[in-house]
């Protein structure tokens, strides 16, 4: 092929790099409103019932934030520890911006006046004798209502907490609003108060900073070693120069590619940008090792490029493909973070393969007929002189590598036999059970105050079941009112059931205010006049438990049952056996729902697992079509596919003995891995199946591959796994498990291309 007629960045390299960069200038422009979302959301997309929980939090709230404060003392109902919650609480009331604090000293409660009830503080204000605070102990740990809703059963915790009615979205906002909290604090801290803290601002702005952190450690470690294996690769400061230079051109370009296409990036599809690093390197790679070779004295430039697109064009060009194949099945996935990761992931190939053939092949023509790549004069430019820049490649490593695949190819089947089997039993135990807080490290602030809240005050897996009696105000019904009791009192009786919630507790609890505190009056009114004169003073006073428990027209009554935080399959079998019981005992006019939570929660698995399946055998079977084509041979497509999938399978499997969750993240480790794994079986095979159609028998087709892609193939899987395995350093376990899974799968696909493949070309001497 004719190149330089066919790629007019080499027919017309100044022209078309000066178009390039007319083109170019709008995408460079828009890095300047490029930013990462630190959303809350993002973080939930996974979790079910953490994000079920957190979007009917943020409807009912609206426009305003809330502060959940957990304060720690030895005793709350003592003195110091009553004085110490007013004085937290009247230090928030000063802040800025703040519409309401709620805590023990600044709530109230409802007591009969007359035919009507008012509403008192909860404690008076003032001291409060050791006989008040035992009483009001006594009160608070056994209303279902403030016991782990605003002080813990230990009596050693209690909920401060502030509502915000300011702006609180960006960055600077969010960041003043930390200072501001931790000077408050600062204070109360230094009397041996301890606090835990949970608000979406807050969470945001860890986010932010933790990310900005481990980018701080991240971009000087991948630096090293990228520089590192370049130089091991090449020995020449100034094609690692001009290798770094493509990668910049890359990098400058794909944060406006991402802007105009309508995506944003999150903390975690962020490490869309070293993965495509790692990638963009294997071609280059593969590209400039062939340069090197076919550089000699007296050659001209072209004459080298055209030789060296010959041989590694093509692969390459094939090698990208799988590799936006494994992306691209993403684009299917269920899941809105994994679908937008391969979506980017697809665009960012295809900039690396436009850019490196492109604008790169022109840049290099310039330097090289100028002879200025390597300083060597101008007429008999060439990309490397003889040793010491670049010693001659040896046979030795090549030939023990030739007489392993054919004389051990035996023991390199069994053992591959061995792994499919240990790869099936670890993809059996694979969990795929989502939590949001698995994706924040165990010192994350706010993954510490969740544990808090979690263990403390009785859970945070919260689940609404619908009782809907078909009719407006049908919940005051008494023989309505009964059956939501009963089915209370069935599931507060599980020993997982930390509180269930309901209208029929409220009223009772109504009830036993009306009755003056009597012994046995915490029951249901036994008449359908006092239930209406409950739920006017209940509506006049604005309770706030009252929009939780049932609807605006009082047709559907709200059953809450809250259980600390427990595996989603544990957590199904409880809610659905409450469900059970529900659907069996209801009145006829009565339907039970829990749908939307339930479904929810199972939806997730399923769609993880479903994301998983479809991605990799996508991948799988499009790969295998594509690699038939190129080398017109099914077999050999095969063979690439069984080298390749196996060590992406026994990853998945080790996640599974280490239980390393299956979650938004790290399911995309095996079609992404699976995709660019290939790359290298790719240039082997082109590679000898170019020697055998030359004549060569199979096993000097074997060597002479070896001896000319060993190198390169080493250099790209070292880049690969070195690069993920910098994710070690992130701050988020998903982030983490996806780095070393996939460093895992790239070190057993390199032992795959260098020792089972050739054992299987070895084995079929006719293929």
């Amino acid at each position: 092929m004719n190149w330089n007629n066919w790629n007019p960045f080499l027919r017309y390299p100044v022209v078309s790099l000066l178009a390039t960069a007319a083109i170019s200038i709008p995408l460079i422009l828009q890095m300047g409103g490029f930013q990462v979302t630190s959303e809350t959301r993002a973080l939930l997309e996974g979790d079910q019932r953490n994000l079920s929980s957190y979007e009917k939090v943020k409807e009912i709230l609206a426009d305003v934030e809330v502060l959940a404060l957990s304060m720690e003392c030895e005793e709350v109902f003592s003195p110091a520890g009553i004085d110490a919650v007013r004085r937290v609480s009247e230090a928030f009331t000063h802040q800025e911006g703040v519409r309401d604090v709620k805590s023990l000293t600044h709530s109230s409660k409802p007591v009969r006046r007359g035919f009507t009830f008012a509403m008192v503080p909860l404690i008076p204000p003032g001291s409060v004798t050791p006989e008040g605070l035992a009483e009001l102990k006594t009160f608070c740990l056994g209303h279902p209502l403030i016991r782990d809703v605003m002080v813990a059963g230990d009596s050693r915790h209690t909920v401060i907490t502030v509502t915000y009615d300011r702006d609180l979205e960006n960055p600077a906002q969010q960041r003043a609003l930390n200072s501001e909290i931790e000077s408050i604090l600062g204070p109360f801290l230094l009397e041996g108060l301890r606090f835990e803290r949970v608000a979406v601002p807050l969470i945001e702005h860890e986010i932010r900073s933790t990310l900005r952190r481990d980018i701080s450690r991240f971009l000087p470690a991948a630096a090293l070693i990228l520089t590192s294996i370049l130089w091991v690769a090449f020995r020449s400061w100034r094609i690692l120069l001009l290798v770094l230079a493509n990668q910049a051109v890359v990098v400058a370009l794909l944060p406006g590619l991402i802007q105009i296409s309508g995506y944003s990036l999150s903390v975690f599809t962020l490490l869309i940008f070293p993965l495509l690093t790692g990638i963009h390197l294997t071609l280059l790679i593969h590209l400039f090792t062939s340069l090197q070779r076919m550089a000699s004295p007296g050659t001209s430039p072209m004459t080298v490029i055209e030789r060296a697109l010959t041989e590694v064009f093509k692969p390459c060009l094939f090698a990208a493909l799988t590799t936006g194949i494994g992306m691209l099945s993403l684009a299917l996935s269920d899941v809105r973070q994994v679908r937008e990761f391969g979506v980017l992931g697809t665009l960012g190939i295809v900039l690396i393969f436009t850019v490196t053939f492109g604008p790169g092949l022109a840049v290099l023509q310039i330097l090289l007929t100028r002879g200025t790549l390597l300083g060597f004069p101008s007429p008999t430019p060439r990309l490397t002189s003889s040793p010491p820049d670049l010693p001659p490649t040896g046979t030795r490593f090549p030939r023990v590598l030739t007489r392993f695949a054919t004389e051990r190819r035996g023991l390199v089947l069994a053992l591959a036999g061995i792994l499919v089997v240990a790869s099936c039993i670890g993809i059996g135990r694979i969990r795929t059970d989502i939590r949001a807080v698995e994706f924040l490290s165990p010192e994350s602030p706010t993954r510490k105050a969740v544990e808090e809240f979690d263990r403390v005050y009785g859970g945070i897996n919260v689940v609404q079941i619908e009782l809907d009696t078909g009719a407006p105000n049908g919940v005051n019904s008494l023989p309505f009112l009964r059956y939501v009791q009963s089915v209370q009192e069935y599931a507060s009786a599980k020993r997982e059931v930390s509180g269930v919630y309901s209208y029929a507790q409220l009223l009772s609890m109504i009830n036993q205010i009306w009755e003056g505190g009597k012994p046995g009056a915490l029951k249901l009114p036994d008449n359908v006049w006092l239930i209406n004169l409950f739920v006017v003073a209940l509506k006049t006073q604005d309770f706030p438990f009252l929009t939780a428990l049932a609807d605006p027209e009082l047709r559907t009554a709200h059953l809450v049952v809250r259980t600390p935080d427990m595996p989603s399959r544990q957590y199904l079998e409880l809610v659905n056996d409450v469900l059970k019981f529900a659907q069996d005992n209801k009145p006829s006019n009565v339907s039970v729902s829990a749908a939307e939570g339930v479904h929810s929660i199972l939806e997730a698995d399923q769609r993880i697992l479903r994301s998983q399946r479809e991605s990799v055998f996508t991948t799988l079977l499009v790969v295998g079509a594509v690699l038939s084509v190129l080398w017109r041979s099914p077999l050999l497509a095969c063979l690439t596919l069984v080298t390749n999938a196996l060590p992406v399978a026994l990853v998945i499997a080790l996640a599974g003995f280490l239980d390393v969750p299956l979650n938004s993240i790290t399911l995309m480790v095996a079609a992404i891995t699976l995709g660019i794994a290939v790359d290298d079986s790719i240039h082997f095979i082109t590679h000898w199946r170019g020697c055998r159609a030359a004549g060569s028998s199979n096993e000097e087709a074997l060597l002479e591959s070896f001896r000319i892609k060993a190198r390169p193939i080493i250099s790209t899987s070292a880049i690969l796994i070195l690069l993920l395995t910098v994710f070690w350093l992130s701050s988020f376990p998903p982030v983490v498990h996806f780095g070393i899974l996939s460093a895992t799968a790239f070190v057993g696909a390199l032992v795959g291309t260098l020792f089972l493949l050739p054992s299987l070309l070895a084995w079929r001497r006719n293929t």
